[in-house]
């Protein structure tokens, strides 16, 4: 995982932000033939938006970004298939979980969990899509203990 030189505090330790990960794509049995990689990244509110701009064409920071990779030709049938990066902006997750009254590591749980699914095919951008894809999360993130994000408390 690559984090920038200052790291906030309140990002989970690496080991917390590769098992929600990990944990999202196996249960959706995401290739279990072959070994996975996911490239992370952290990034600041301007990379970010920079990222933001030139992929989705929003010229604004946000809290993460999937980008799906895939197999590479030439190399061996064992080699671990890059299944893609995952983007993450620091400051939008604590701004956005301060902003929902909600504990930091938690949304941080409930974006591993998203931006795995994406690199796994699962999208939200149709009403259907975005109900399968909430689903999922809602159960994975209730076995990490994380209440159901889309339903906020009231």
């Amino acid at each position: 995982m690559e984090r920038p030189s200052a790291v906030p505090s309140d990002v989970p330790p690496d080991d917390d932000i590769a098992h929600w990960i990990r944990t999202a794509l196996d249960t959706v049995e995401c290739r279990p033939e072959r070994n996975l990689d996911v490239a992370v990244l952290l990034t600041d509110l301007e990379d970010m938006r920079r990222i933001n701009r030139d992929y989705r064409q929003h010229d604004k920071p946000t809290n993460v970004l999937s980008f799906p990779g895939g197999e590479l030709s030439g190399l061996p049938a064992e080699a671990a298939l890059l299944l893609g990066d995952i983007v993450f902006c620091p400051e939008v997750i604590t701004r956005e979980a301060r902003e929902q009254n909600k504990p930091v590591d938690r949304h941080w749980c409930h974006l591993c969990v998203h931006g795995a699914l994406h690199l796994a095919g699962y999208d939200h951008i149709e009403a259907a899509e975005a109900e399968r894809m909430e689903a999922i999360e809602r159960r994975l993130l209730a076995g990490f203990g994380v209440p159901d994000p889309y339903d906020p408390p009231e």
